[in-house]
């Protein structure tokens, strides 16, 4: 379901600006016999595809696999975001700590 409560079944999908960047990324690299290493594998590579032409760096990205079981809440992916002074440092991902 996207923002506008439409919904389309799909194998995958990516909303707001970052999709017009990573959508062809799994439109080449998609495949519906993937295991989840080569799922989370491909969501790396579309967090860096984002990372490198869009304007708005995240400190992190949260990972949710929805299958049969349920709704499993894997670790956060670091992103290469800058972190503003007034940010609480219990708030940043811890790698971006080890980074400053």
């Amino acid at each position: 379901m996207d923002y506008l409560a439409s919904m389309v079944k799909e194998n995958y999908a990516a909303h707001g600006y970052g999709s017009f960047f990573i959508l062809s990324t799994m439109d080449r690299n998609y495949r519906t016999d993937m295991s989840r290493e080569e799922a989370l594998e491909l969501l790396r590579t579309c967090i860096k595809e984002v990372q490198s032409r869009f304007i708005v760096n995240l400190n992190a990205f949260s990972v949710k696999v929805i299958d049969k079981d349920g709704i499993t809440e894997m670790p956060e992916i670091p992103g290469r975001g800058t972190v503003h002074k007034d940010v609480p440092r219990e708030a940043i991902h811890p790698e971006l700590v080890a980074r400053s």
